[in-house]
């Protein structure tokens, strides 16, 4: 497999038979082969993980499907597409092409993924995140530490990938999510995104863990994984 980051929570996965691309708003898309199916995901309608650019920006790949959360209102999708579009509702599962698809309720917005391609199982959060806030009351951060629990609880034992928010803007709080996912779930590889452009999250993020942490450094950056 391929991964290349491209912005903020955004990345391009590409697999022997299919390409991935995630909650897409701006960048540059690596070159890959156009036979290959491209899926579009986008986990939520907030403006750092939807874009109508979606819809233009695979223009000469013969087979595009598209992914959306429940949340992104129709009206958004031009009719042309309407047939190519699937609208993914929480805790549901899905077959579509390639994908076996497992949804969950995020915490802010719309939905997370595990995603079954290419004989690997990886985790897609969008939003889902422990979002624990100074200066919200504690009954807030309360409810977030039990409802964000309530859906790591239902993730598998153990995934390939795990593409998981770590904000900057949480403080000491930022890899919270991340720490009580892994200590739920076998994780071999964990992908950090939505920190806002700062990279040094990523070695900080390793220093509190065992589980190897991708180390981003900046914008289309492209590995090769097992």
């Amino acid at each position: 497999m391929k991964l290349t980051y491209i912005h903020h929570s955004c990345f391009f996965l590409e697999t022997e038979g299919a390409a991935l691309l995630f909650d897409y708003t701006e960048g540059e898309l690596p070159l890959f082969d156009s036979d290959k199916s491209l899926y579009i995901i986008s986990t939520h309608r907030h403006g750092d993980h939807f874009s109508e650019k979606i819809f233009s920006i695979a223009e000469g790949v013969k087979k595009v499907t598209y992914l959306l959360s429940y949340d992104i209102p129709k009206e958004r999708i031009p009719h042309a597409l309407e047939k190519d579009v699937h609208s993914l509702e929480i805790n549901s599962r899905y077959q579509v092409g390639d994908l076996k698809i497992l949804t969950f309720k995020s915490t802010d917005e719309g939905i997370a993924l595990v995603i079954e391609v290419a004989l690997k199982k990886l985790y897609f959060a969008g939003d889902l995140n422990h979002w624990h806030w100074e200066g919200e009351p504690d009954w807030w951060n309360q409810q977030m530490a039990r409802d964000y629990l309530s859906e790591i609880e239902k993730l598998p034992k153990r995934l390939d990938l795990a593409f998981v928010p770590v904000d900057p803007r949480l403080g000491k709080s930022f890899s919270l999510g991340a720490d009580e996912l892994l200590a739920h779930t076998e994780v071999s590889l964990l992908v950090p995104m939505h920190f806002w452009g700062d990279f040094s999250v990523c070695a900080k993020l390793q220093e509190t863990t065992d589980t190897k942490v991708l180390q981003i450094a900046h914008k289309n950056q492209t590995w090769r994984l097992s």
